[in-house]
């Protein structure tokens, strides 16, 4: 879902680069602005004109899960989990599976979803 890349600069900050689904976007711009606001109100009140504390990818945006991934795509798509099953060649029932933990996405059904919905693979996995 997320592809990062950490490049360091040579004024000392890091860059970012997202590449995420149109819909997700407006989330993750939401969910930046909030941490850095964040972290300006704390250096405020340390009385430090910069904060030293970073945040990791998992404590901004959880774990990724790739069930939830699924669940997204189907639903960024309007589709229900037959509709999905019947157009790559699975059972609702596996879908549902899928998109409630109770099964791993393989590499063989990434794929699968990676062409359906027109991603990345490594996105379900």
């Amino acid at each position: 879902m997320l592809e990062l890349t950490k490049v360091s600069t040579t004024t000392g900050l890091i860059e970012y680069r997202f590449s995420v689904p149109p819909l997700g976007a407006e989330k993750i711009e939401n969910a930046v602005k909030a941490i850095l606001e964040m972290a300006k109100d704390q250096a405020a009140v340390d009385n430090r004109e910069d904060d030293a504390k970073t945040y990791s990818i998992e404590e901004v945006f959880g774990p990724k899960d790739s069930a939830a991934v699924l669940r997204g795509f189907r639903y960024r798509d309007d589709l229900t989990q037959k509709q999905v099953a019947d157009a790559i060649g699975s059972t609702q029932h596996r879908i549902s599976e899928l998109e409630n933990g109770i099964r791993k996405i393989s590499k063989k059904m990434a794929e699968r979803l990676a062409v359906f919905f027109k991603t990345s693979p490594a996105v379900f996995l």
